[in-house]
């Protein structure tokens, strides 16, 4: 284990261009894409602080649309940490509809689904719980409703019930199968139950059929196991603690969810377009969910089918789309883009990754960053340089990247009809 204390940076502390031109090194399409627009993005490059790590996967399709991706990094290093927030909730989104998948392997005669109604019932470890076999609730509790719930405005509460129905043990499991072995999910979100034994233990979660009879049960669980940190790290020179109080010494994030930028790439191409990832890395969903996900990662909050969310309850189109728009609730998507993404927004971390799509003019790629914000270097203070800061900084290279992608010539135009999903 490795001991990082306040910001990790192996940061880049110089002028990069500067660099190429002194190594005589030929730049990478991600590497030229910064240097030829350095006037705009020196003052986010150079500032070390701000931790900034990128990635672009270029497309190319064969004659058959099958895709060959080729990967681009800037300043990437999974010992520059950061917080993952919320787009650990795609790893558990996708282990979820794969669990479905590994019970109905093993039952008989019964079948659940990504709709079927389910309970989290509530422990004395944690007494959190949510019931699903209420008889006249219009939208009763689902993995589809909680997938939706997560994709559409990141909502909390929606992760921890689908990490209490996989189990800490299972996540770290499954992804370490996968070749996903430096990742620590060890912590629910938007609960009260974030003592480590707690984390540790997860709620049972009941399964009903039309009748409201149970024909599963995932029973209450601990992981026996001991997940020891990746990385002992921490940041800022305080934060403020669960009472309110400052605390004038760094922040402690090591016993804190740890999700490399590399690997949250790859879940999200794992999401979106699977065929381009070896079979290891792949998650084993059906069509159906597999349409479901993707649907979801592309829509806006107002299209959402089993939870109500509208543009004046401040779930505005562009709420979750830092790439292009920066979250700017002035601005309208363009109707030719769609923007399929995860995005994490905590403690002065900015992170998007996503699959941008033009039907009109056939463009796709991928793009992960992060960046952090946070001038007084308080955490927990809720005063970081998000709107002034992170936002121009993901519009900008959004933009930025997707012109030079409406330029680029390819062999095979793609076939993009199957993310056609919205009316």
């Amino acid at each position: 284990m490795k001991k990082i204390k306040l910001l990790i940076c192996i940061c880049t502390t110089f002028n990069f261009k500067v660099l190429l031109a002194q190594t005589k090194k030929t730049p990478t399409p991600l590497e030229y894409i910064l240097i030829t627009h350095y006037d705009k993005f020196q003052k986010y490059l150079e500032r070390k602080e701000y931790g900034i790590q990128i990635i672009y996967s270029q497309i190319e399709r064969t004659k058959n649309n099958q895709p060959n991706l080729t990967t681009y990094k800037y300043n990437v290093d999974s010992r520059n940490y950061f917080y993952p927030a919320s787009t650990v909730k795609l790893p558990v989104i996708l282990l979820s509809f794969e669990k479905v998948n590994i019970i109905n392997q093993k039952k008989e005669n019964i079948t659940i689904n990504h709709f079927t109604r389910m309970s989290s019932l509530p422990s004395a470890n944690c007494p959190e719980g949510i019931m699903g076999n209420l008889p006249d609730d219009p939208s009763p509790p689902c993995i589809a409703k909680y997938t939706e719930q997560m994709l559409l405005v990141s909502d909390n509460p929606a992760f921890a019930r689908l990490y209490d129905f996989l189990g800490q043990k299972f996540i770290h499991t499954q992804l370490t199968q996968k070749g996903y072995d430096s990742v620590r999910i060890v912590r629910r979100l938007g609960s009260d139950c974030n003592a480590p034994n707690q984390n540790r233990c997860t709620n049972a979660t009941v399964f009903y059929n039309k009748n409201l009879q149970i024909i599963h049960k995932e029973e209450e669980t601990c992981n026996d196991s001991t997940l020891t940190p990746i990385l002992e790290v921490s940041l800022g020179k305080g934060y403020i603690d669960l009472i309110g109080v400052l605390q004038n010494t760094p922040m402690d994030f090591s016993e804190n969810n740890f999700l490399p930028l590399s690997y949250l790439h790859e879940f999200t191409i794992a999401a979106l377009l699977p065929e381009a990832l070896p079979l290891q890395k792949r998650f084993k969903l059906t069509a159906e969910q597999q349409k479901f996900i993707r649907k979801m990662m592309g829509a806006y909050p107002r299209e959402g089918k089993l939870t109500y969310y509208r543009p004046e309850q401040g779930y505005f189109d562009t709420y979750k789309k830092y790439f292009l728009y920066g979250q700017n609730p002035s601005i309208t998507p363009k109707p030719n883009i769609r923007i399929f993404n995860i995005v994490g927004l905590a403690y002065g971390f900015t992170i998007d990754s996503a699959y941008i799509v033009d039907f009109e003019n056939k463009v796709e790629f991928f793009l992960t960053a992060v960046i952090y914000t946070n001038q007084n270097e308080i955490l927990n203070d809720n005063n970081y340089e998000y709107a002034t800061e992170a936002m121009p900084f993901m519009k900008l290279l959004g933009e930025t990247i997707y012109k030079y992608e409406l330029a680029r010539k390819k062999k095979y135009n793609p076939d993009l009809s199957d993310f056609k999903l919205y009316e």
